[in-house]
């Protein structure tokens, strides 16, 4: 049988993230990226390491919401698994996440549906995305990874800077990519040879991940444009296995899961959910627990 490997991005909450791994079994591999603005001891770090289906990426990128630095870590992290086409499935994850199924359930589920690409997605330009459609992610240039977006003065200098390119006609042209856009969900499930082909991609046209520079979120077009314009496209589900509640709660979106929506989690059927922050998600996470023993 071949094993599942797990991309997965972790900037804070070491005791959820040690957790996770080890809510998963032998037949799941971990490389994990750490963030380099992540305040953790190295003796914290050993943790994780000695767990046995870990590998610890040295290379690390300091992720800013909204910018390219995501996915310089997401293609950082292909590039070191060994040989991908020897896993059956590489899924995105991040440390807000958490399995809600047990490791042999979510095994057998995609032994079930092997050679589906578990993606959420939609074609570009979508109402799903303000600012014409989603395409101005791409067509003007966003100084995300250069200013926080998550402080007032960040995030009023980057919208200050888009105002600038609209009023001076500044717009990129990508019509060079020769690929039809699409959007959705960063986190998903692709087969190994999927995700391959996506890496060989990147080898043969560097112009499509020099593009992504620059763009707003690029995590959540970035695979989803290159499976749509591939082989696999005629195998994509438009699901990516995840219950996520978009129901903005104390200004979170998504919003933080706790136990009153476990019920909800129940009835989805779903394999993994975000997003898990703690302590909020402390009662939900022993019902979680409880409810993959049982």
């Amino acid at each position: 049988m071949k094993k599942h490997a797990i991309l997965l991005l972790a900037h804070n909450q070491l005791n959820h993230l040690i957790d996770l791994v080890n809510m998963f079994d032998e037949n799941f591999h971990f490389f994990i990226h750490l963030d380099k603005g992540a305040h953790y001891e190295e003796e914290d770090i050993l943790k994780i390491k000695n767990i046995e289906n870990v590998q610890i990426i040295k290379q690390r990128h300091k992720i800013k919401w909204g910018g390219y630095s995501i996915i310089k870590a997401f293609t950082w992290l292909g590039r070191q698994i060994p040989s991908i086409k020897d896993y059956a499935y590489i899924h995105l994850m991040s440390g807000h996440d958490t399995p809600l199924q047990s490791p042999e359930k979510i095994i057998a589920y995609f032994e079930k549906h092997n050679g589906k690409q578990f993606l959420h997605h939609f074609r570009l330009p979508s109402a799903n995305w303000a600012g014409n459609g989603g395409l101005d992610r791409l067509k003007y240039y966003h100084f995300y990874d250069q200013f926080n977006a998550k402080n007032k003065f960040g995030l009023k200098i980057i919208r200050v800077l888009i105002r600038i390119q609209k009023f001076l006609g500044i717009k990129r042209d990508l019509s060079h990519l020769n690929l039809k856009l699409f959007g959705g969900s960063c986190w998903c499930s692709l087969t190994g040879s999927c995700f391959q082909f996506c890496m060989d991609y990147l080898k043969t046209h560097p112009e499509y991940l020099k593009s992504m520079k620059y763009t707003f979120a690029p995590d959540e077009f970035f695979f989803h444009t290159l499976v749509m314009n591939s082989p696999y496209k005629e195998h994509v589900a438009n699901d990516n296995l995840y219950f996520i509640n978009w129901d903005e709660r104390a200004s979170n979106s998504p919003s933080i899961l706790t136990s009153d929506d476990f019920e909800k989690i129940q009835k989805s059927k779903k394999l993994f959910a975000r997003k898990i922050t703690l302590p909020h998600s402390n009662l939900l996470k022993r019902k979680i627990k409880k409810n993959i023993i049982s």
